[in-house]
């Protein structure tokens, strides 16, 4: 068993139109939700339980709760094409891009957050547990931020690479081997 995986992968993109949120709201079927009092994009769910492509007036549009590159990708592809259907014309992408990986992992052993947040660098690190219950922690290598619970459970969030967000849990996981093996 691996001891990290993606719980959420977002992609963000623009598409080559403007849109009437209300009138797309009534157009499309009915697993969309657009309450602009709440919040200003149109809520378009591609299949249950899947990733949501959140969709704003301007063309931009964001999707999140993919557990993998591919369902990004597919929810992007049938997106666009409802919205083509729904529009009664092609709609170009102009850029999309993966933009945030969010992983989580298990060290596998419980922590001394205190401990850790010495061991890891009070450069590097911020411990406030009346505000959360976590080491936040920035790696060297990666663009960004590492949660660490007492419990070993650690969330990656904000590295635009998994492959960047694997190596910084792996770097940890050796960093907190060694800060144990010191004590």
């Amino acid at each position: 068993m691996d001891d990290i995986k993606i719980v959420n992968v977002v992609g963000v993109g623009l598409l080559d139109e403007e849109f009437d949120l209300n009138s797309l709201a009534a157009s499309l079927p009915e697993n969309v939700r657009y309450e602009p009092e709440m919040h200003p994009g149109l809520y378009l769910r591609i299949e249950d339980h899947r990733p949501l492509m959140i969709i704003y007036g301007t063309g931009k549009f964001i999707i999140t709760g993919a557990k993998s590159e591919d369902e990004v990708y597919h929810t992007r592809d049938e997106g666009t094409r409802i919205l083509s259907e729904v529009t009664s014309q092609p709609l170009d992408l102009k850029n999309f891009e993966l933009c945030n990986y969010v992983l989580s992992g298990d060290l596998d052993t419980e922590l001394d957050l205190s401990t850790i947040t010495i061991g890891l660098g009070l450069e590097r690190t911020e411990y406030n547990p009346e505000s959360i219950s976590a080491v936040l922690y920035t790696p060297e290598q990666a663009n960004c931020t590492v949660m660490i619970f007492r419990s070993g459970k650690v969330n990656i969030v904000g590295e635009s690479s998994r492959e960047r967000s694997e190596q910084a849990f792996h770097e940890l996981k050796n960093k907190i081997r060694t800060l144990l093996a010191e004590e």
